[in-house]
């Protein structure tokens, strides 16, 4: 299909379909129905029923009605890349790190450097990108 994610935006928005549709609203369902028709999904008769009552349509849920029927067009996910902050199952070595500085009688403190970067260090210089779990770990 040619149309654009900006011709489709009248199908996700507002919430509350019972609200008026607009004119730009009414035209981008009709370009949708075009190029359905185009695509063979409407035939010819079809079409100019779905045209007529969508020109004519008050509100959105008019327009939802004249292509529940037909599919949606695929929507590009926008990828952001996300801070992945410390691993969670990191937090887990703090207990580990205290008891070995109590059994230790202190004499354990040289592992505050290691788990300082690999619990905040790592993360804020990297960005969460590379590291020993490897590119993108911790990002849902």
């Amino acid at each position: 299909m040619a149309e654009g994610s900006d011709n489709q935006r009248w199908r996700e928005e507002p919430r509350d379909r019972s609200l008026r549709a607009s004119d730009g609203d009414r035209e981008a369902a009709a370009e949708l129905l075009r190029a359905e028709h185009l695509d063979g999904r409407i035939d010819d008769s079809e079409l100019e029923d779905r045209l007529e009552r969508c020109l004519s349509a008050r509100t959105y849920a008019e327009l939802d009605e004249l292509v529940a029927d037909l599919p949606r067009p695929p929507t590009a996910e926008r990828r952001r890349p996300r801070y992945a902050g410390p691993p969670r199952l990191a937090f887990l070595l703090i207990p580990l790190f205290v008891a070995a500085v109590v059994l230790s009688h202190g004499h354990a403190l040289f592992l505050l450097v290691p788990l300082a970067f690999f619990l905040f260090l790592r993360t804020a210089l990297f960005g969460g990108r590379w590291g020993c779990f490897g590119p993108g770990y911790g990002a849902r």
